[in-house]
């Protein structure tokens, strides 16, 4: 993690009750990492690369393109996204090296039969627009700093996985992309080696870190700022859903992309 900019540990808790989740974080609009809440989940222990490629090695999937670790931007499109099997995939994570591709795949279309081995947790059930997907990154697999519209519960299942947030009030300091760019949710900021010559408002930002282990839960709220780093092969599913208030908002959102065509 960088030791340019001022990042404090995340607040850690032991799976707190709905009612406490909701009015501690939630309704405040604060992340939180949530240790050990996945003790119930089929999924721990069972989906390692190697067996996700014996499952399901035959299956294609979506990724998107990476370069130096990093999704390729397109401006047009927002991101580039091709189609891989899940073996050619594996074999790529396994054989290390710079990662090419970054697997995310929504789990009840392209991988129903996971959708067996894990809970929607009790924190966003009832939530609108509930998405569910899978991420699959390679060691050194980097994820840009961005933002979503919608709540995020991001589960941890295999390997770790590092983060870096910065909440809403940080967006002056993180140099956000154009509002009207293919990718207006993502900032230039490299929080890990920021270039303070060309953003010097980086060191004004107050920022938080976590490592996520399996069993783990990490809440970014909307509109929080995040970066991730995988050390080693990882696999995570997510969870966006949206508050009533949020709602209007994110389906416009939707929208918007579907008629830019966009891949974000």
């Amino acid at each position: 993690m960088s030791a340019l900019l001022d990042l404090q540990a995340m607040e850690t808790v032991e799976r707190p009750s709905v009612a406490a989740f909701r009015a501690r974080y939630r309704d405040r609009n604060q992340a939180v990492l949530i240790r050990g809440a996945l003790t119930r989940w089929p999924a721990l222990g069972r989906w390692s690369p190697e067996q996700l490629r014996e499952r399901f090695g035959e299956l294609k999937v979506p990724a998107y393109e990476m370069r130096d670790g990093r999704i390729v931007l397109d401006p047009r499109l927002g991101f580039r996204i091709v189609e891989v099997t899940v073996r050619d995939y594996v074999d790529q994570v396994l054989a290390g090296g710079p990662p090419r591709l970054f697997l995310r795949a929504r789990l009840p279309e392209v991988l129903p039969a996971l959708m067996q081995e894990i809970e929607t947790p009790a924190y966003c059930e009832g939530g609108l627009l509930l998405r569910r997907n899978l991420w699959f990154s390679a060691t050194d697999n980097v994820t840009s700093l961005h933002f979503d519209l919608p709540d995020n519960l991001v589960a941890q299942v295999h390997g770790t996985k590092r983060f870096i947030l910065f909440p809403p009030r940080e967006s002056k300091h993180v140099y956000a992309h154009p509002k009207l760019s293919s990718t207006p949710h993502l900032a230039h900021l490299d929080p890990e080696r920021p270039d303070l010559a060309r953003y010097p408002e980086a060191t004004k930002a107050r920022g938080f870190s976590c490592t996520l282990e399996p069993g783990d839960l990490l809440f970014i709220p909307s509109r929080w700022w995040h970066y991730a780093r995988s050390p080693e092969p990882s696999v995570s599913v997510n969870f966006w859903w949206a508050s009533p208030v949020l709602y209007p908002l994110v389906r416009a959102s939707d929208l918007y992309k579907r008629l830019r065509g966009l891949n974000i």
